[in-house]
């Protein structure tokens, strides 16, 4: 499977980049970040979860919808999706 993954805020600092597409095996979001895990070498899962769920203030959306509307880490992806994954934001 291939989606576009968006990152923004410090993921996209860390990743160095603002978007790529990835081929993946698995169809959803958890397996997406699994595969992103793999890739990046800095711990993009530590990022965004905490134990076996996101961490609260994260943001994963696909194709402009909150996976927390959805089926949450269990959301199904397709081809062509577009997973754009939002870290907690610092403010003061």
């Amino acid at each position: 499977m291939k989606v576009k993954a968006e990152f923004f805020a410090l993921l996209r600092e860390k990743a160095g980049m603002a978007a790529t597409e990835v081929e993946f095996m698995g169809d959803t979001v958890i397996d997406l970040i699994s595969a992103l895990d793999d890739h990046f070498s800095w711990g993009f899962r530590e990022q965004l979860m905490e134990g076996d769920g996101l961490k609260g203030l994260v943001r994963v959306i696909v194709n402009g919808t909150d996976i927390r509307g959805l089926r949450g880490l269990y959301t199904k992806l397709k081809d062509g999706d577009t997973v754009s994954f939002f870290p907690p934001a610092a403010g003061g």
